[in-house]
C-alpha cells in the first residue's frame, strides 16, 4: 500500500499515464487507486514478495514513473507492505 500526498485529480491523471504506459507486471494481481483527502492511496496485490520487488527494481518502471509526472507531483509518501496477508474470494 502506497500513501501519496499531493493534488489528488493531478496525482489521478498521471496514475492512469502510468497505467497506460505499462504492461501488467508479471505477478500482479490486483491494483487499486482511489483518491483520499491529501492524494491518492495506491494498493497492489502481489503473487509474491519477489515480484513485488522485481518490479520495483524495473528500470522500464521507473523511467515510466518519471514520464508520467506521478513523481513530480508527490509532496509526501508512506508505504507498507502486509507479509502473510491472505486473500478471500467470495462469489
Amino acid at each position: 500500500m502506497l500513501e501519496l500526498d499531493g493534488p489528488t485529480d493531478a496525482l489521478l491523471a498521471a496514475a492512469e499515464r502510468l497505467d497506460g504506459m505499462l504492461e501488467t507486471p508479471d505477478g500482479l494481481v490486483a491494483r487499486i487507486v482511489a483518491p483520499t483527502d491529501a492524494g491518492i492511496v495506491l494498493w497492489q496485490l502481489w503473487q509474491t514478495a519477489e515480484a513485488r520487488a522485481r518490479n520495483a527494481e524495473d528500470a522500464a518502471h521507473a523511467e515510466a514513473l518519471r514520464a508520467s509526472g506521478l513523481l513530480g507531483l508527490v509532496t509526501g509518501r508512506r508505504a507498507r507492505a502486509f507479509e502473510g496477508a491472505v486473500l478471500q474470494l467470495f462469489g
